[in-house]
């Protein structure tokens, strides 16, 4: 474990030259926050690093004071997200015309903040768990602000609340408000404590469990797979297919009848995908494009005619679902819009979709793919690396995390 993180167990707050000093090997973009600009409306501050270090300084008062009690765990990922809370922004500061006057905005920094401190963070002796729930904390951070702004609904504060910790979220955009020069400052504090207001009336401030209300009530009428039923109905609730629990129990009668289960895998080439899919007995069907292309191709790694092979797979897919077959997809499914057509495929047709995503550092991917019967080539999994976007949980009925040995470090809901 590198010092820093000592540093920060025995209650230290680093400041971001600390950071950018600690890690800069494996998060490049920390040496560019320094010449990346913010809109001066919002962060008369200036730039990123200025930003950065503001927030920084304001959790050190938070952690003394209001947040002192947290575990050590919950106190690493927290300051850890505030250091990288506006890693992206390198990447996703653009300037445009609004309104007569010239912007800067920084589109999805969240999202691909996420990705990005996910992947970075493997390997260095973090654990998996910790890793996961900062990379979250990073991908939410402005979540506070959009659901008051909108008054959200309940289901959309349920579905924060298994994004990500909604006590460290506060904590963390407390900070973040503080950590700025802008006009606004007491609106957007005022709006971040009718969050926590909002989350102790839907009693989610201190709730590990948002459903499990929802688990009764399925157990209580003798719901068989039921835990997959909860599932189905929590992704049918949030995405507002339906409005209650007890509408959703009325759904879930349905699958008495059998159902499908469809696995879909995701992480780059040497993430110990295989390695889980020979581990399972016949009664799944695996349908894997790379044994397609060598069916189709003659080689696995021809890659001219994936449009044919794709579809190929899904005619496959679709075929297995009808009857009620338990499928895996076995192939990289790095790209969320990938993901996103498989999953609704499998809803149609009444499935339970699960998405099973592999994490695993660099250092490990090319010390595997080297050891390959079939290596893919260095610059083809350097993109792939890039390229992954981590899955949600909003994604599909189920996700699953697996580190790099396989073991299971997250399942939702």
């Amino acid at each position: 474990m590198r010092p820093i993180f000592k540093d920060i167990e025995k209650g230290i707050v680093p400041n971001l030259d600390d950071f950018v000093e600690a890690l800069n090997d494996l998060m490049p973009l920390l040496n560019e926050l320094v010449y990346t600009d913010q809109d001066e409306e919002w962060h008369a501050e200036g730039d990123v690093h200025t930003h950065t270090d503001m927030v920084l300084e304001e959790l050190d008062y938070i952690l003394a004071d209001e947040a002192s009690w947290l575990d050590d765990e919950r106190r690493m990922a927290l300051v850890l997200a505030a250091a990288l809370h506006d890693i992206a922004k390198p990447i996703t500061t653009k300037i445009v015309e609004r309104e007569g006057r010239t912007c800067l905005i920084c589109p999805n920094h969240e999202e691909k903040g996420r990705s990005y401190v996910l992947k970075k963070l493997l390997g260095i002796g973090l654990s998996s768990r910790l890793i996961l729930l900062t990379a979250n904390l990073v991908g939410h951070h402005q979540m506070p602000n959009r659901l008051v702004r909108k008054d959200a609904s309940e289901a959309e504060f349920l579905l924060l609340a298994r994004q990500t910790d909604p006590q460290l979220l506060y904590f963390l955009e407390k900070a973040d408000m503080k950590g700025r020069i802008c006009a606004d400052m007491e609106r957007n504090l005022e709006s971040l404590e009718l969050f926590r207001m909002r989350l102790e009336e839907l009693d989610l401030w201190e709730n590990e469990s948002p459903y499990e209300e929802w688990y009764d009530l399925f157990e209580e009428n003798n719901i068989s797979n039921s835990e997959d039923a909860v599932s189905i109905a929590i992704y049918d609730y949030e995405k507002k297919i339906i409005c209650s629990p007890e509408e959703g129990l009325a759904r879930s009668f349905k699958l008495k009848n059998g159902y499908s289960q469809l696995v879909i895998t995701c992480g780059p080439s040497g993430s110990g995908k295989s390695t889980w899919i020979e581990s399972l007995g016949d009664e799944w069907e695996i349908i894997s494009l790379d044994n397609l292309r060598q069916q189709m191709t003659g080689k696995r790694s021809n890659q001219k005619d994936n449009g044919a092979v794709l579809q190929s797979a899904r005619s496959l897919l679709k075929s297995l679902l009808s009857q009620n077959k338990n499928i895996v997809w076995d192939a990289t499914s790095l790209r969320k819009d990938h993901r996103a057509a498989l999953i609704q495929t499998g809803i149609k047709y009444g499935a339970l979709v699960s998405v099973r995503a592999y994490i695993a550092s660099e250092k490990v991917l090319y010390q595997r793919n080297n050891k390959r019967m079939n290596p893919v080539p260095e610059k083809v999994l350097q993109k792939q690396m890039e390229s992954y976007q981590i899955p949600s949980v909003e994604e599909a009925h189920k996700l699953i995390f697996c580190d790099e040995n396989g073991k299971e470090i997250f399942q939702s809901p």
